[in-house]
């Protein structure tokens, strides 16, 4: 059985089921065949598979059967295999797949090989169709921005999102929708909420009051039983013109779900919806700009932006690489979706974007404050959802682009200030939000060692010899120094710290004041090791 067409990639037949319902086992997607049909594997039919098919593994199982379709597919020039999920697959076999330019793809437990079927068909003749009637990027944009939205929204609610018309059809959703119920893998694979659902849920009023105010609405349990998880669900408007609708699978209390999110989403949707990606994709551009050393390209793109008055705050945020995040172009356009989701909670002029490995956002504000702590509370929520590093500026009149209080010497200031969030032991593995005047003090210590260690010749000080001491004769007196001032000059305390006997800290200190001559019986000669230590990055 087999279902032919004109071809299309086989990556957007991938997002279109799902990526957490089809799953690529081996093979690399992009280099993939154009898929030119779907085909259903028969055990009694010997023929190799149609050239370029997409075939389904009904049956299949068993390393050894699994081996055989596999070979039976390369040899007729298939595009893919897709095996049941859990089906055992000998990693020889998946590399001469690989090898032999056939991908092997996973569908989830719960999917039936004729529910895949028809969702593979139908998404091969809409991209076969979307070739040949636009050929170009606006439809596609489109629907991959809402995508885009609904994983910035899913990324901040921690639930899986759908974005639909007023027909109930599917057109974005978010990619997590393996923590979705079968409910929702069926409106998935099917690009549609199944009419038995669309009539209940008219019968029971949902859609008169979701489209009659622009507050969130729950459907929970009681109104539809058959749900595993309820829905939360708000209106897209444009204008007074309801166009469509976003759905949240959740089951937390909607009382303790930010609606301000949600409004901005449902702002977002109806931009995308009803004027396409464009001018989100052109306003994104002039972010780098603004942030540039160019100083007319900067002021060109505050005026483009719409933040060339009132006061504008730079949110600047760079992912914890421990914590396994995704650098790559598509990983930090994401990051900035989720950003720009909650900056324009605070204002709809609000813009972000992905610029040399960070993510940038311009919050534009009536006043400093409330303005300010506005910004860092949206700024701990993107962290929230994404672990990042992120710092907020000081305040900008949007009309200084250049010198000092300008926007170019805000980035550079953010730029210290996370440089400075990386080096703290204390938050160089975790997220966190700082706004730059309160790491202005690090950025300035650490300015003044740059300088100190970078003196040619370098001038001695009592913290240096005694760092040359320790490291001639293997001690190590600068460690007790540190722990001593540390723990305020107290002796008993340093000891405890260090696992040693009070004694054994006080000739240490004794030692100490003796090979590098400072006297820490002065407080002036105290704060003097305590900075240089500091700058040293020694006393973190």
């Amino acid at each position: 059985m087999t279902q032919t067409g004109t071809g299309a990639p086989l990556a957007p037949l991938i997002q279109a089921v799902g990526a957490t319902l089809l799953g690529v086992l081996a093979g690399d997607v992009a280099a993939a065949r154009r898929v030119g049909g779907i085909a259903i594997h028969d055990p009694h039919d010997l023929a190799a598979p149609p050239e370029r098919a997409v075939v389904l593994g009904v049956g299949v199982a068993g390393e050894r059967q699994v081996a055989d379709v596999v070979r039976t597919c390369l040899s007729g020039g298939a595009c893919a295999l897709v095996l049941r999920d859990g089906t055992d697959l000998p990693g020889a076999v998946a590399a001469e797949a690989a090898a032999g330019g056939l991908v092997l793809l996973r569908v989830a437990a719960g999917i039936s090989w004729s529910q895949l079927s028809v969702a593979l068909s139908t998404a091969l003749d809409r991209e076969t169709a979307r070739g040949r009637r636009w050929g170009g990027p606006e439809r596609v944009n489109k629907e991959r921005s809402l995508s885009d939205l609904a994983n910035a929204l899913a990324a901040t609610l921690h639930a899986p999102v759908t974005v639909e018309d007023l027909n109930s059809q599917v057109l974005g959703y978010s990619d997590n929708q393996n923590l979705g119920d079968a409910q929702r893998h069926e409106t998935i694979l099917g690009r549609v909420v199944p009419s038995k659902y669309i009539e209940k849920l008219r019968r029971a009023g949902i859609f008169e009051r979701l489209y009659s105010h622009d507050e969130p609405v729950l459907v929970d349990l009681a109104v539809m039983p058959e749900l595993d998880v309820p829905r939360v669900a708000i209106r897209i408007a444009s204008g007074q013109y309801v166009i469509g609708s976003i759905w949240v699978a959740t089951a937390t209390p909607l009382a303790d779900i930010d609606h301000s999110v949600l409004r901005a989403a449902a702002q977002r949707a109806g931009e995308l919806i009803d004027s396409g990606t464009h001018d989100q994709d052109r306003r994104r551009r002039f972010v780098g700009a603004l942030v540039g050393e160019d100083e007319l390209e900067a002021a060109r793109s505050a005026q483009e932006l719409d933040v060339d008055s009132g006061c504008v705050y730079l949110v600047v945020a760079e992912p914890v690489r421990s914590a396994g995040a995704d650098l790559s172009a598509r990983g930090l356009d994401r990051q900035a979706d989720v950003l720009h989701l909650q900056l324009t909670g605070v204002s709809s002029r609000a813009i972000a974007a992905a610029v040399g490995g960070r993510v940038v956002g311009v919050l534009p504000v009536e006043a400093a404050e409330p303005g300010g702590r506005r910004a860092v509370a949206a700024a701990e929520r993107f962290a929230q959802s994404v672990p990042a590093h992120v710092v907020v500026s000081a305040p900008v009149k949007g009309s200084a682009v250049k010198g000092s209080g300008g926007v170019f010497a805000a980035w550079g200031d953010a730029l210290k200030a996370l440089a400075s969030v990386n080096r703290s032991p204390a938050t160089a593995s975790r997220a966190a939000v700082v706004r730059v005047e309160d790491a202005y003090l690090d950025v300035l210590l650490h300015e003044v060692g740059e300088k100190l260690l970078a003196r040619e010749p370098a001038l001695p000080t009592p913290v240096s010899r005694l760092l040359d001491y320790d490291a001639e004769h293997h001690t190590d007196f600068a460690e007790s120094l540190v722990v001593y001032l540390r723990e305020f000059g107290s002796v008993h305390d340093a000891a405890q710290a260090l696992h040693i006997h009070a004694n054994t800290m006080r000739y240490r200190l004794r030692r100490l004041s003796d090979i590098c001559g400072i006297d820490l019986t002065d407080h002036d000669a105290r704060f003097k090791a305590m900075l240089e230590l500091r700058v040293r990055n020694l006393l973190a």
